[in-house]
């Protein structure tokens, strides 16, 4: 009986195991029925380029893919950004490129604010990553095209002006583009606003290849009028500072070197003063420093300087900026990219963390400051780690493309440089870039970067500009899907949609070997399909290379601006930074070499001991170097080479002798007397305007000789150019041509002794000034005879 119930248990078993069988084979159909449905919607999305969207309002999203073997989600609340910052760079007229520069960013009622050259508005952002544009229409504020932006905040009022003029405008509501006139102190260039903590309103400013920097102290309870100054406070120096030698890599020894760009920090009761050199289309455009007790000097070279510099890897240059402390008291320094390939200020912005370290030295980490780098505002960054390590895993790969513009090669977006650029023959829909990474690699994130080629000579926001194009992705370059979906967005006039430095972060990395980009709308401007950069960041799943052991340094004794490293190849090295400074524990300087085992760098200052090491780097990690090695200096400092100029005096009349005011006199060619608002600090008044029209002049008669013979001409005038030219007649007979150095601003007056002959005796002399060579404003004139 007993068999026979336990027989019967057996049966009762596999009976029960036999139907748990049939039932996990009828779900395993099922789910495999599924994905074979799940393949089949990616190939119609992959044939037809339009996959399915929700609702208009997810049209700027990619789409999440359910694929359970490759699944690319785009995180909507990022963690981090990357650099070029990622806003509409506005299409200027005559570049034939977007241009931006100059940046400068303040806080404004726990709010961000951030003003750059010729972008008909300025931006403004809680996070300082997500930018919200604010159209400026130039009727209403008929400066806000112009250079160089400066700003400051006073109490609840902000303050904005621009280089090229010197009128200052004021709002209480920024966001609402509405501006008031304030006053039009000094006339000057480069400006850069500071409010001191005790409330003294300071502007630094100058631009010139032969002048220095100067500063004015402004009066904010009386419409900022002019309190103190100009006074001169820096020039360049590089005969002994090698970042100051003009050239992408400062070798250019005969150039010029253009000083610009000021701006002020102050530091525990230390002002940093710093300044741009040596040209905004350089690759070595970079920031140097000055030091002070006092907000007006005199300043003390920093030995660290430059503090900002970035002449190598994708993004080039790294000058005329800004310094922000944010909510958390963090710095951040704003700095000018240098493209400069369609014109010579085809121009981005980048932000970079910055610091005071252990030896109060203002330093800035430039080093991968083109890689992804944490939201500033979600504490996951710092100074010396600012990225989460994310690896460039799409370098030198292999790329194919439907179409190629000649000397526009699509391995030319996989360079590592944002002057040069891949280009499709034509902007058509349907035009596509491929890049094969050449083994799976984890991604996770992209960065696409545009470029301006053949487009027309448009300029504005006027405009409903948009990039449209389909990024897909692939394990095998077969099954694709999709990254991202930009297909059907569109733009909007005045609002500044159009960014053309796109980036995507994934919630998770997801591994990957091919990714392509199509085309799916007009280009902007008319142009065609280019980019510049197709950049995937994440880890090519592979060993981090071996480090730098050793290396040599040596620096010339007859060329101390430079030094020459070299060393031996790291094991499974891609490329390699190198660091240095003038501190061992701060080597925050950089030069990246990808390729290479030596390199020249030609920014050192004399005078200066550095200390350098070399890290190497590939797609899978970065190891630091292990070896530190000085290169000391050994030669004197050579004191700056200043040209020789005339000398000015104060604008005072020399007793004795008449004076003319030449607004009074014969004026021609297009000359003319200004109005008493425009020059309030001239002795009559007024002044004589446009004397930089071809053949312009001024003409005083009846002017008296004395005895007649020689004498000299005192000429009172203002000038905010670096200097101008002055052809000087007496009765009809040309004297010379005299060179009239800058004044240091169109309101600041002084007076030069020019000698001249063939005066007559008595009042029977005609003294004419000929213009036409950049200008000055005349105020008047003396003859000062035997």
């Amino acid at each position: 009986m007993k068999k026979r119930n336990i027989i019967i248990l057996v049966i009762a078993i596999l009976l029960t195991a036999l139907s748990l069988i049939i039932l996990m084979n009828k779900l395993n159909q099922n789910e495999k029925g599924k994905e074979t449905n799940q393949m089949k919607d990616a190939d119609q999305m992959k044939d037809t380029h339009q996959p399915d969207q929700k609702d208009q309002a997810e049209q700027n999203d990619p789409l999440d893919q359910t694929n359970e073997v490759v699944t690319a989600v785009i995180n909507t609340t990022p963690n981090t950004i990357c650099n070029p910052i990622n806003i509409s760079y506005q299409y200027q007229e005559g570049y034939y490129s977007r241009e931006s520069a100059d940046p400068a960013v303040i806080m404004y009622q726990d709010e961000y604010y951030l003003f750059a050259s010729h972008g008909s508005g300025y931006w403004w952002s809680t996070d300082l990553t997500k930018w919200n544009y604010i159209y400026t229409s130039p009727q209403d504020m008929p400066e806000i095209d112009k250079f160089a932006p400066a700003v400051c905040v006073i109490g609840d009022t902000m303050y904005l002006t621009h280089s090229g003029s010197g009128s200052i405008y004021k709002t209480n509501d920024p966001k609402s583009g509405n501006w008031e006139y304030v006053s039009h102190p000094v006339s000057w260039d480069d400006p850069a606003l500071f409010v001191d903590d005790d409330g003294g309103v300071y502007c630094y400013y100058g631009c010139s290849n032969a002048t220095p920097l100067y500063v004015v102290k402004l009066d904010p309870n009386n419409n900022m009028a002019l309190l103190e100054g100009p006074i001169e406070l820096l020039n360049s120096n590089n005969a002994a500072h090698g970042f100051e030698v003009a050239g992408d890599y400062n070798t250019d020894y005969n150039g010029d070197c253009w000083l610009e760009g000021a701006w002020m920090t102050k530091h525990d009761n230390t002002y940093y003063l710093q300044y741009a050199v040596p040209g905004t289309q350089y690759a070595g455009y970079s920031d140097g420093c000055y030091f002070s007790s006092s907000p007006m000097g005199p300043f003390t070279f920093c030995e660290n300087s430059p503090i900002s510099y970035k002449a190598t890897g994708f993004m080039r240059g790294a000058g005329h900026g800004s310094i922000l402390k944010d909510s958390k008291d963090n710095l951040w320094k704003y700095s000018t990219v240098s493209i400069s390939v369609n014109h010579m200020f085809e121009r981005r912005l980048v932000m970079v963390p910055a610091k005071f370290d252990s030896q109060d030295q203002l330093v800035t980490n430039m080093v991968f400051a083109d890689y992804p780098m944490y939201i500033p505002n979600n504490g996951l960054g710092s100074f010396d780690q600012p990225g989460p390590d994310w690896n460039l895993v799409s370098y030198g790969k292999t790329a194919s493309a439907s179409t190629t513009l000649e000397g526009h090669d699509a391995k030319l977006a996989f360079d590592e440089n944002m002057r040069t650029w891949w280009s499709a023959k034509t902007g058509d829909k349907g035009e596509w870039l491929t890049v094969d990474l050449g083994k799976p690699c984890i991604v996770n994130s992209l960065q696409l970067n545009f470029a301006d080629q053949n487009i027309l000579n448009v300029k504005g926001r006027d405009n409903t500009y948009s990039y449209r194009y389909l990024i897909e992705y692939s394990l095998d370059g077969t099954e694709w899907l999709t990254f991202a979906d930009k297909s059907n967005v569109t733009g909007e006039a005045n609002k500044a949609l159009d960014t053309s430095h796109d980036y995507y972060e994934l919630v998770d990395g997801v591994e990957i070997q091919y990714v392509r980009i199509t085309n799916m709308g007009e280009i902007p401007a008319g142009g065609t399909f280019a980019i510049s950069g197709l950049r995937l960041f994440g880890n090519g799943q592979g060993e981090a290379p071996a480090p730098v052991s050793d290396f040599t340094v040596t620096r010339s004794a007859s060329e101390e601006r430079t030094a020459t490293l070299t060393w031996a190849a790291a094991e499974n090295a891609e490329g390699y930074m190198i660091r240095y400074g003038n501190k061992e524990d701060s080597l925050n300087i950089h030069y990246q070499v990808i390729g290479e085992t030596s390199a020249t760098i030609n920014n050192l200052n004399m005078g200066v001991n550095y200390y350098f090491t070399v890290d190497s780097y590939n797609d899978s990690g970065t190891t630091k170097g292990d070896t530190i090695k000085n290169a000391a200096a050994t030669q004197p400092v050579p004191t700056p080479k200043v040209a020789l100029a005339p000398t000015l005096s104060v604008a005072e009349v020399i007793e004795g002798f008449e004076v003319y005011e030449v607004e009074n006199s014969v004026l021609g060619n297009g000359a003319s007397k200004s109005s008493a608002q425009e020059d309030q600090g001239a002795s009559g008044g007024a002044t004589v305007h446009n004397l930089h029209n071809a053949d312009s002049y001024f003409e005083v008669i009846n002017v008296d000789g004395g005895n007649g013979g020689e004498g000299t001409l005192y000429l009172c005038y203002s000038n905010g150019n670096a200097s101008s030219k002055t052809e000087v007649l007496v009765n009809g007979k040309s004297i010379d041509t005299f060179t009239l150095t800058s004044t240091g601003g169109w309101a600041s007056f002084k007076t030069i002794e020019l000698p001249i002959n063939n005066l007559t005796a008595g009042k029977t002399n005609t003294i004419r000034c000929v213009g036409g060579q950049e200008g000055f404003n005349p105020d008047f004139i003396q003859v000062i005879y035997k």
